[in-house]
């Protein structure tokens, strides 16, 4: 114990394997061990000094300049307090490239066990709303979903936003299969099968449709050859039996048919048809983004302009919720004009560069999930979205190469 309290290096550690560890959790743990580790972090880099020439890698250029986009859009923003506490969010990329750069060994060092740390803690996540899903159930407790029967989304993923929640665990079941695959079998089966189920309660549809694809892979890259194609179609039958029976899914046939036909949105849209109320929401930061293409709006000014479009056509369930655009790129396009997407645009293709050169998969898993639900969240602007991208990005990305076909490891295999 004292050893811990005055080694730098060891409570550094610590600090970031426990970050990772409750970050599936939520609530405000994870913001103490942030906080914590940066102090850590801090102290150990005026003692130590490191080389600040670290920090300025592509991937931490790309995140840093996320952060100053935000700031430049304070300078023509009309809601200032609004705008502000983005930048307060977005204020993490800029501290956790800073924080990875300067102690880059210590974090290579314990890549595996952030990644493992993670992995444990979506399984004490996916356990809580288990548990509390059963006590609802047979207690028969109301759910705001109108859903009868056992809960789903919000009701049962009380951790995270059921659309975090399940991104997280799909990286989860990455982890698992493919930086895991000494583990036991009957261990590997297991928990995926728990994930899998868990993910289907979740129920977010834009997060199964990103998981689908991934599922396949996963499973295919793990079980031996002889067995893929059998696997594969097993793997495929179930998931979209299952997707098909899930009661939220069921909405989005009515979706696509309405973003087709380009039928005007009803104004008398209920509380929880979440299809109509993106739909709307794409719709409004389009005519936003159109007004000012190249400049946008400003950091703070996109839902006051939001709103007041939702009062214009009178409709009161969005007026009520003041919900943003539901696109990560349309969000940054109302904000900063072009800009905003091409900003994304480039990290994508850094991200991609990255995982085909390395055969990454777990950073191609990463950038297939989070880009794929940025058509359908603005992932961004949450703290939730921001640790995730942010920290699981810096980790992914700087892993190191596989091992080539000549090591003596695979040679003997």
């Amino acid at each position: 114990m004292l050893k811990f309290l005055l080694n730098d290096t060891q409570r550094i550690k610590f600090w970031a394997i426990a970050f990772l560890l409750v970050m599936p959790l939520g609530g405000h743990l994870s913001n103490l061990i942030l906080v914590l580790l940066s102090i850590d972090a801090l102290q150990f880099f005026i003692r130590q000094p490191h080389s600040i020439k670290k920090a300025w890698t592509p991937i931490n250029l790309w995140l840093l300049s996320g952060f100053l986009l935000y700031l430049i859009g304070m300078f023509y923003t009309q809601d200032k307090r609004e705008g502000w506490f983005l930048v307060q969010q977005r204020v993490l990329f800029l501290l956790l490239p800073l924080l990875f750069a300067l102690h880059f060994n210590i974090w290579k060092s314990i890549r595996e066990r952030m990644l493992t740390a993670f992995m444990f803690g979506n399984f004490m996540a996916a356990i809580f709303c288990w548990l509390r899903g059963c006590y609802v159930f047979w207690n028969g407790i109301y759910c705001e979903a109108n859903i009868k029967g056992f809960p789903v989304y919000s009701d049962f993923s009380k951790c995270l936003h059921p659309t975090y929640a399940s991104l997280y665990l799909v990286i989860a079941l990455g982890v698992l299969l493919i930086q895991h695959k000494k583990w036991p079998n009957w261990i590997a089966i297991l928990g995926f099968a728990f994930l899998l189920l868990t993910l289907f309660v979740y129920s977010s549809k834009a997060a199964l449709l990103a998981a689908f694809p991934v599922i396949v892979f996963l499973v295919l890259n793990r079980i031996p050859k002889k067995w893929r194609l059998k696997g594969g179609i097993l793997i495929l039958l179930s998931f979209l039996a299952l997707f098909l029976l899930n009661p939220r899914v069921r909405k989005l046939q009515g979706m696509i048919k309405e973003i087709l036909s380009h039928q005007k949105v009803d104004t008398t849209i209920s509380s929880d048809d979440s299809n109509a109320q993106r739909t709307m929401t794409w719709k409004t930061a389009w005519q936003l983004f159109k007004e000012k293409p190249f400049t946008g709006h400003g950091t703070g000014d996109s839902k006051n302009l939001s709103v007041a479009i939702y009062k214009a056509q009178h409709l009161d369930v969005l007026v009520e919720k003041k919900l943003n655009a539901h696109n990560q790129f349309l969000e940054e396009a109302v904000k900063f004009g072009l800009w905003g997407p091409l900003w994304l645009l480039v990290g994508l293709g850094m991200i991609l560069y990255r995982g085909i050169k390395r055969r990454n998969k777990l950073l191609l898993i990463f950038v297939w999930l989070f880009y794929f639900n940025f058509l359908f969240e603005s992932m961004l602007l949450t703290q939730a979205g921001i640790f995730a991208f942010g920290i699981l990005l810096l980790i992914l990305f700087n892993s190191p190469r596989p091992e080539t076909p000549s090591s003596p490891e695979l040679v003997n295999k």
